[in-house]
């Protein structure tokens, strides 16, 4: 059988930092994306296993995959969207070319790029950069990223691309992933993510709708995010509270019942544990 041409064509590309303890919302891709951690460490978790990355290491992940990325330090990270033969559908659309799990948008899987007949790469395909490929490929990614928009700098922009993937595949070491079954894991992070405002919400109703013990579930989230889901659901309701009120829009008491608490004096104390003040004194600074 005749191998199908590769014509890899670049889709978005985004370099930036996160602080230490970021939790990535679970979402699936539309084409593959390649990441390149320049700096910190963490976590991609994905259904297949669990990637713990340091600097000079890279990543590509596939279409249709669950996975979310996890900074245990601050991160700095490289990211670049393509497609191994130009059939991406989702390319041809403004819309981001990944779907986040917890909001209402279906995925739509006949958008997504085609998997390239390549027998040397399986994905996810994760790999370890020497210092100085790590050098050259921080030079492509960068050019590529300062690039324009014009026609020519589109051509400019598909040569980086082989110039990228090359050096991907023939200048790195072939690392390998901690696998565990992540999927129930992912199931409960995504019913966290889409429905902790809601006050009803707990960690026991969410063990039985998934149809595992309490105990079960907090192992998953402890090998994975090293905390307890009930830290893991507070932590997501204290940071939604912070940034209503750093809005100024809203009270104490409406901010505490938008985050999903039932209570706002048991709110008042989780907050000051967490970030040094009371929501009242952030309300009255302005901050």
């Amino acid at each position: 059988m005749t191998r199908r041409e590769l014509n890899p064509t670049p889709g978005r590309y985004w370099h930036g930092r996160w602080s230490a303890g970021t939790i990535e919302p679970n979402r699936r891709l539309y084409d593959f994306e390649l990441v390149y951690f320049h700096a910190g460490k963490g976590r991609v978790i994905t259904e297949r296993g669990s990637y713990d990355f340091a600097p000079e290491q890279l990543l590509i992940l596939p279409p249709n995959l669950v996975h979310c990325t996890v900074a245990v330090t601050a991160v700095e990270r490289y990211c670049l969207h393509f497609d191994w033969y130009g059939d991406c559908l989702r390319h041809r659309s403004p819309e981001p070319p990944y779907v986040f799990c917890d909001d209402e948008a279906d995925f739509r899987p006949e958008l997504s790029a085609g998997a390239p007949d390549l027998s040397e790469l399986s994905f996810p395909c994760f790999r370890q950069l020497e210092p100085g490929a790590a050098t050259e490929l921080r030079r492509l990614l960068r050019a590529f990223g300062e690039t324009g928009s014009e026609w020519t700098a589109e051509l400019r922009k598909r040569g980086l691309l082989l110039e990228i993937l090359a050096l991907s595949g023939a200048a790195a070491t072939p690392e390998t992933a901690v696998l565990r079954h992540n999927r129930t894991f992912l199931k409960a992070k995504s019913r966290i993510d889409a429905g902790f405002r809601q006050p009803g919400l707990s960690v026991s109703g969410l063990a039985a709708e998934l149809g595992i013990t309490a105990n079960h579930l907090a192992k998953l989230f402890r090998a994975e995010l090293g905390r307890s889901p009930s830290g893991y659901l507070q932590q997501q309701r204290l940071a939604l509270a912070e940034q209503l009120l750093r809005s100024g829009a809203h009270t104490v008491r409406e901010v505490a019942f938008l985050s999903g608490f039932e209570d706002p004096n048991y709110f008042s104390r989780l907050f000051r544990q967490r970030f040094g003040r009371t929501p009242s004194e952030l309300l009255r600074s302005g901050d």
